[in-house]
């Protein structure tokens, strides 16, 4: 539906022959429904443009790829969603269950931020990250090579942090928080900043060579 600009919707039955689907969407707001168990959803989201919404649901696999929009999943298999470069440099992932969430494309100074009950792992991160106050469930980030900061709001549940590809020429920021999470920051050889962090804080060092 690459050239479709209404908004879409798609009820899907269960495939039984090779438990494969995939859904290309058009440019407007897209709603995936009924994902059986057993079944993998390859979404190609790249025709969607910056601030439409994708929401998808059931129980199947979902694999979400160049997501320029936002997302809002309740799907109950596991879901990988990749993003994409966009034009105003925001994106919000909403899960109320597990989910990953691949940097993608998405530059340094962008900004992700993460709503939901749902356990976010977060992989090779270079824009800022933000922690909503129903993002109740742990975020654990992997960062790429990028200073960046990460803001949790006092409600968000605890983070952890794979700093080690941070180079040490590079700051990772932490803000926000509460004093009944906590932040753990692990394999870090690059600056950190933690004066406005409010969470109870440990951080693993790696050997800085340089």
């Amino acid at each position: 539906a690459t050239s479709l600009a209404s908004a879409l919707t798609v009820d899907l039955a269960d495939d039984t022959v090779d438990n494969a689907i995939s859904v290309t969407t058009g440019t407007h707001t897209t709603t995936i429904n009924d994902s059986a168990a057993g079944d993998t959803i390859t979404v190609n989201a790249a025709a969607l443009v910056d601030d439409v919404l994708l929401t998808t649901s059931g129980a199947g696999v979902f694999d979400i790829n160049d997501l320029a929009g936002n997302l809002n999943n309740t799907a109950t298999g596991a879901v990988d969603v990749t993003l994409a470069d966009n034009t105003d440099g925001a994106y919000t992932v909403t899960s109320t269950t597990a989910i990953t969430v691949n940097n993608g494309t998405a530059q340094d100074g962008d900004s992700i931020t993460l709503e939901g009950a749902g356990t976010k792992t977060v992989t090779g991160l270079v824009a800022d990250l933000t922690l909503a106050a129903s993002n109740t469930g742990t975020t654990n980030v992997t960062t790429g090579d990028a200073s960046l900061t990460i803001n949790a709001d006092a409600a968000a549940g605890a983070l952890t942090v794979d700093g080690a590809a941070l180079a040490e020429n590079k700051t990772l920021t932490l803000t926000g928080g509460a004093t009944t999470t906590t932040a753990d920051i692990n394999n870090l050889k690059a600056d950190l900043i933690a004066t406005s962090l409010a969470s109870a804080l440990t951080v693993d060092l790696a050997d800085d060579t340089v």
